[in-house]
């Protein structure tokens, strides 16, 4: 005879646990995307909350822990992934400006570029188009 108290919480820690293990698998997945896998945390923690509480209503009605385990490490490892993606794409936004500062001294100066022709025959060149970056301070 089966314990019937027990099988409200067996079905729902076996579907949080399921739930919790497919998001892990898309959170690491999106991980990876360059660019894109920041987005992946968003998954990721809704992962580790579904699979913290699968694992601990497991734990406390000593029900499988299988899936609520394994999306719970995915769901970590791609977290982790995406964290590191963020951190290094942030690093190289930050020091864009400061490493080209040196090689571009000029801007563009739009007016100039999108400004209509005297004439039909006049062609544009470039360096007229060019002011130094201290004319505009």
């Amino acid at each position: 005879m089966e314990n019937t108290t027990t099988s409200p919480y067996k079905s729902t820690s076996q579907a949080l646990g399921i739930i919790g293990f497919v998001l892990g698998i898309l959170t690491l997945l999106i991980s990876f995307l360059p660019c894109v896998g920041v987005m992946a945390i968003v998954f990721g923690i809704v992962a580790i909350v579904l699979s913290t509480t699968a694992l601990i209503i497991s734990i406390q009605h000593h029900q499988s822990k299988l899936f609520a385990t394994i999306g719970l490490i995915l769901a970590l490892l791609g977290c982790a992934i995406a964290g590191l993606q963020y951190f290094v794409l942030a690093k190289i936004a930050k020091n864009i400006p400061n490493q080209y500062q040196e090689e571009l001294p000029y801007i563009i100066d739009r007016d100039t570029i999108f400004a209509e022709p005297d004439n039909d025959d006049a062609a544009y060149e470039y360096q007229d188009t060019l002011v130094p970056n201290n004319a505009t301070k």
